[in-house]
């Protein structure tokens, strides 16, 4: 996915990178703080930070396909190139990363966490998650420089719940996994719940009415239940071509591993963890924001992951081989 020329500025690496399925041979990248500059000799030079960015994927035949990425200037709301990206908070001090999102009814729902840089917190997590914000996009399927856009606020406390760690969609509803770090303890920061809304009336997240799972699917979300309690900020729930139910990845807070989770339906009961894929610890190195990629799959079984790498020394994120997506390949065997 790191692609960038020496005759133009170009992405060159970002964390997050959900993606979502616009149609058979389409995909949206979502990233999260990016770099646009040139690439020489897998140096990263004459780089400028955004705090979002965005890729569309045509794919011809085998993936990966094309990329276009838009970062800014090409958002015909945001005029001027700025550090914000390619979607713009209205308070300058604000800007946004993307949590995941879904398609219903010929539009695009996503979600968005606004952020503030907060000086007073340890390096290099020197950021304040607020709030969320929902976009829904009428016309996802034109150019995103030509998208039409309404923003709703959420209104609520991302520090305590955080909207969109990861979305699936079955054949009615649209179900939106959500943090509840109101919960938490010890080392677990953020406890999965889960709400949903049907697709036929995906709007209706706009105003709020979602039904959130408790024991048993309620109107409010007053005492969400925990699915699992290690979960992550940003991970994925999907499907596997030729196995039944759902599938969790994220990358656990207690380990260097990608995890899994397995449960018959969106809601659990969900599986005790099992380590998927291991990384290998280097100095300065952390390791994040694992994500599924089900559009890639090509056998029973099969999953594309993702996952970011960043280093805690700004200085060494100019080496052009951290700071984007690596890509893995993981065949799932059916359990008996």
């Amino acid at each position: 996915m790191l692609q960038a020329s020496d005759h133009k500025k170009d992405w060159t690496g970002g964390d997050a990178a959900f993606s979502i399925e616009l149609g058979p041979k389409r995909t949206l990248w979502l990233y999260g703080d990016s770099f646009i500059g040139l690439m020489q000799a897998n140096k990263r030079i004459d780089s400028t930070m955004v705090h979002n960015a965005l890729a569309i994927e045509e794919r011809v035949s085998n993936p990966p396909g094309k990329f276009t990425y838009f970062w800014g200037s090409q958002n015909k709301r945001a005029g001027k190139l700025s550090d914000q990206g390619f979607f713009q908070c209205d308070d300058p001090l604000d800007y946004y990363w993307p949590g995941h999102g879904f398609t219903a009814g010929g539009k695009l729902y996503i979600y968005m966490h606004v952020v503030r840089t907060d000086k007073k917190l340890p390096a290099p997590f020197q950021f304040d998650l607020r709030t969320d914000h929902l976009f829904t996009i009428s016309n996802p399927q034109d150019s995103p420089e030509l998208w039409r856009w309404e923003t709703t606020r959420v209104k609520n406390s991302a520090k305590r719940l955080l909207f969109a760690a990861a979305c699936v969609k079955d054949e009615k509803f649209a179900y939106i996994y959500c943090t509840n770090s109101g919960v938490s303890f010890n080392k677990f920061k953020h406890p999965v719940c889960l709400a949903r809304v049907p697709l036929a009336q995906a709007d209706n997240i706009k105003s709020g009415k979602l039904e959130w799972w408790c024991e048993k699917w309620r109107p409010t979300m007053e005492f969400p239940e925990m699915l699992f309690e290690d979960g992550a900020s940003e991970m994925s729930v999907t499907k596997l071509d030729g196995l039944p139910g759902y599938f969790a990845f994220y990358f656990a807070p207690d380990k260097l591993e990608i995890m899994m989770r397995h449960a018959v339906a969106p809601e659990g009961p969900w599986s005790e963890r099992v380590s998927v894929y291991q990384v290998k610890k280097q100095a300065d190195m952390f390791y994040y924001s694992a994500k599924a990629h089900p559009q890639y799959a090509k056998g029973k079984g099969e999953i594309v992951l993702t996952y970011c790498t960043n280093s805690n020394r700004f200085s060494r994120l100019s080496d052009g081989d951290i700071y984007h997506p690596l890509a893995l390949k993981v065949v799932i065997a059916p359990t008996k």
